[in-house]
């Protein structure tokens, strides 16, 4: 997603690692958007990052699974998808097809609206 955005024009970043997450959620503004993507929606990382980028002001849409969760609660926009929780030797190995499928209908959007 981040680099079919960039394809529009528009400037975007992608972060995994936690501590760089939050340095850089703290310095967003009100004319930022963060997409933040969680199933659950109570995965430590991006609630963290949810919770600074809140304080920040920014327009927080996030994606996560159908359910009362923590991440969409914080969201300004809060978009769901359905999913199965399935894990294997521990491992959280669900379909991220739902999640795709919001993507790419984003994608599909900006990209009829900026032609």
């Amino acid at each position: 997603m981040k680099e079919r955005l960039r394809i529009l024009g528009i400037n975007t970043s992608l972060y995994f690692e936690p501590h760089v997450m939050n340095q850089r959620a703290k310095q967003l503004d009100k004319k930022d958007v963060v997409f933040i993507v969680s199933l659950s929606g109570e995965t430590k990382t991006p609630l963290e990052a949810a919770k600074i980028a809140k304080l920040s002001q920014a327009c927080i849409i996030s994606i996560t699974g159908f359910s009362q969760n923590s991440i969409s609660q914080l969201a300004d926009i809060s978009l769901f998808t359905f999913y199965d929780r399935l894990t294997y030797a521990e491992m959280d190995v669900s379909s991220r097809i739902g999640i795709h499928f919001i993507l790419n209908h984003i994608f599909e959007t900006l990209t009829s609206r900026c032609l």
